[in-house]
């Protein structure tokens, strides 16, 4: 064991008679202070194991003298009271005059503060590893288990000697996904985290849901070992599995009532219907025909709701052009050769807005044909609708005869006016009425 920086001292048996300049600078000390001192004036009283460095030392030089070499860990104190860990080899030698010891002394403190810092590491990491609150595995190269935590031996149910040797993933993974299952080497999972939800097996058979991470650790290149984390989320996959349930229980109900409200609406209409072919009175028949399209304006809301199967919102992209085929079939204007040209953008509103916003619309459109084109057997209209913001504007314009010059008198005696206005208010929005060269409705709300 003998090095440049090794210090040599010769004992007659427990006082030192020589020492290499390396021995007093480990003592801080002359070589005057040393020779003729015992190796008991250079330590504590006491050794890290708690005996006596007198009694200690004198059985390593007892043995040394009868021919057995010692090798052994040593604490000496400096002159000025340092302690220094080190290494002594102990070792009878023969000289013209007698036997005498040689000791070799090396300075291993900073050996040793790596060694303390390291078993303080590995403890950290143990106690880290055995007192996470999530179930954690160990696994070397060959994915066989090294050792597991408490809260895996609760969660699967095993104890650590039942699962040491062996590979984990072919006691928990169930069958048929063990190729699936992320282990060792696992190179592919270096440069990513990696985290996944499956289904693991425990000991008494129940197959429970958890999250998994997987973290290999390499070193130098070569796989050294692995780390497994499992959580319970079998509660919260329960609960999903409940409320998804519930959901298309839900689902399911709100499809039937948005069913039924469109037939009751449809049975209404009928019955309107045959009210108005037999109703001899032309203005009643008239007015008993414009709640029949409202009526199935509206029954139209939930036929889209009930064929989308968005319960809560309507997209009105493809009602409107519903709306515009229902008031050409109901207004018996088929004949006309009316240029319809859309712009709409595809929104969707909820429930609260659909019905006034499509009940607004209907009056519109349904005006545009009975009256924007009278006298003519042509005519083109338009329909924008578009969102800003949370602002959305509907804009109906058509090229026809425009309003008539009493309009804001007819306009207090039109049930049709007077819906447009108390919807626009019902919706919190504006209305905006222009005529030159045809009619322009403009109406903005805002969007919920």
């Amino acid at each position: 064991m003998s090095g440049l920086n090794d210090g040599i001292f010769i004992m007659d048996q427990q006082q030192f008679i020589h020492c290499n300049s390396r021995v007093q600078e480990l003592f801080e000390c002359n070589r005057e202070e040393i020779i003729g001192s015992t190796p008991f004036k250079f330590s504590p009283e006491v050794q890290p194991d708690g005996r006596k460095s007198t009694e200690k030392g004198e059985q390593y030089i007892k043995k040394a003298l009868a021919g057995t070499p010692q090798v052994f860990q040593w604490m000496h104190e400096t002159k000025t009271g340092k302690l220094i860990d080190t290494e002594v080899s102990l070792n009878s030698i023969e000289l013209q005059d007698g036997t005498y010891l040689q000791a070799i002394v090396r300075d291993i403190t900073k050996q040793k503060e790596a060694e303390n810092a390291l078993k303080r590491s590995e403890e950290l990491f143990r106690n880290l590893f055995l007192r996470a609150p999530v179930a954690m595995v160990m696994v070397d190269q060959h994915n066989e288990v090294k050792m597991v935590n408490r809260k895996f031996e609760e969660l699967f149910g095993y104890l650590e000697d039942e699962l040491k040797g062996r590979d984990v993933d072919k006691i928990i993974v169930p069958e048929g996904e063990y190729d699936a299952a992320p282990k060792m080497p696992a190179g592919e999972l270096l440069s990513n985290d990696f985290i996944k939800e499956y289904r693991r097996i425990t000991k008494e058979g129940e197959k429970i849901d958890v999250l998994v991470g997987a973290i290999p650790v390499y070193l130098e290149g070569e796989p050294l070992a692995g780390f497994g984390i499992y959580i319970d989320i079998s509660d919260q996959k329960n609960t999903q599995r409940q409320l998804e349930d519930s959901l298309q229980e839900k689902e399911v109900l709100l499809k039937e009532i948005h069913h039924r409200v469109k037939n009751n609406l449809g049975v209404i209409s009928a019955l309107l219907k045959l009210q108005v072919f037999s109703e001899e009175n032309e203005e009643i028949s008239e007015i008993l025909g414009d709640s029949l399209v409202r009526i199935k304006t509206m029954a139209l809301v939930h036929e889209t709701l009930y064929e989308t199967g968005d319960f809560a919102n309507l997209k009105f992209n493809k009602y409107i052009n519903n709306l515009v085929e229902l008031n050409i079939d109901l207004s018996g204007t088929r004949h006309r050769d009316v240029e319809i040209n859309f712009d709409i953008e595809e929104i969707d509103l909820n429930i609260n807005q659909a019905i006034p916003f499509a009940l607004i619309l209907n009056e519109l459109v349904s005006n545009v044909f009975l009256f924007a084109f009278e006298g003519r057997e042509d005519g083109a209209m338009s329909i924008q609708l578009y969102q800003k913001k949370n602002d959305v504007h509907l804009i109906v314009k058509d090229n026809g005869v425009g309003l008539p010059a009493n309009f804001e008198e007819m306009r207090k005696e039109s049930l049709g006016m007077t819906l447009i206005d108390q919807l626009t208010d019902q919706l919190g929005g504006d209305l905006k009425i222009a005529s030159n060269g045809g009619t322009r409705f403009e109406i903005v709300f805002k969007r919920e």
